[in-house]
């Protein structure tokens, strides 16, 4: 693993054809290897040569793919070698063992490099309402530096459509009752067809709670124009997005969800606490929002206003 690259050049100077997919007691092939330590030049060689043999989307033992590896790297080199190539054809969506895809990896790489990257060129190719383990989507991540990708909406429409005709329809009898169980087919086709900005995380925090209590005005409206989103959804601790926005001096957050027609709220949802979003403010002297919230009308704004 020397960044003098011996391995690779005898690659180049060995004779027939190289099994590429060999694996190391980790399950790592040396194309993982390569997106592992961000050399571009090895990558590019290894997905082009005519003599080596290999499946660029290879798991290791924990389910991460080159991909994978390659959103860790300090560079996003192996990357756009991986995602350019017209060698090789990255599912750039896959989970590993922890529920991650690349995209997830990229946010939580310290290095702002690959995501810069991946929001310049590729925007449009994640999709952002894949689960971890955790429950939580790239979606829930974009507060990191307002990395906004586009949501993909012919993705959304083709996964729900994959959903029905490979697992639901084969599977239940459409024309009689069932029950729903968490994971199933059906479960997986109602998560599929949510916004973006209604999922929740095991906290019960949808993206738009994590961008309400990071008082992220940007994410809240790129969540906004994107999907109809709920702000009635409350998270484990009985918290809506208006609950958790409603804590902070800053009435930019607030007013985005009290304002914008194509966001449901609710002014009298109480927390676990026994607080409203008003109850909040008010205990914190929160004189902005108190006053934003007071010139609410009264009537609630329910799912069917939406319809």
């Amino acid at each position: 693993e020397r960044h003098d690259y011996g391995m690779f050049d005898l690659l180049q100077c060995a004779a027939g054809a190289i099994d590429g997919d060999i694996r190391n007691n980790d399950g790592e092939s040396v194309l993982h290897i390569a997106c592992r330590l961000g050399i571009e030049e090895a990558v590019k060689f290894l997905i082009e040569s005519d003599q080596i043999n290999l499946n660029a989307n290879l798991p290791t033992k924990d389910g991460r793919t080159p991909l994978h590896l390659a959103c860790m790297a300090d560079t996003h080199g192996a990357v756009k070698t991986l995602l350019d190539s017209d060698e090789v054809k990255m599912h750039i969506n896959v989970q590993d063992n922890d529920g991650n895809t690349p995209l997830h990896v990229a946010f939580t790489n310290p290095s702002r490099a690959v995501l810069k990257y991946l929001l310049e060129s590729h925007k449009d190719k994640f999709d952002l309402s894949i689960q971890n383990k955790d429950g939580i989507t790239p979606a829930h991540l974009c507060h990191e530096d307002d990395c906004f990708f586009q949501i993909n909406h012919e993705m959304k429409i083709t996964k729900i459509y994959n959903l029905l005709r490979t697992e639901v329809v084969p599977n239940h009898n459409l024309d009689q009752g069932f029950s729903i169980e968490p994971g199933d087919s059906m479960s997986r086709l109602f998560a599929s067809a949510l916004p973006i900005g209604n999922i929740q995380n095991k906290d019960g925090d949808t993206p738009l709670h994590r961008a309400a209590r990071k008082v992220n005005a940007n994410m809240v409206e790129w969540l906004i124009e994107s999907e109809a989103v709920d702000a009635t959804i409350q998270n484990r601790d009985g918290n809506t997005p208006l609950h958790l926005a409603s804590c902070w001096y800053e009435v930019a957050v607030p007013s985005l969800l009290v304002k914008a027609q194509h966001v449901t709220i609710d002014l009298d949802i109480t927390n676990n606490k026994g607080e409203t979003a008003m109850g909040i403010a008010k205990s914190r002297d929160n004189d902005p929002t108190v006053a934003l919230l007071s010139g609410v009308r009264p009537k609630k704004r329910s799912k069917l206003d939406e319809m």
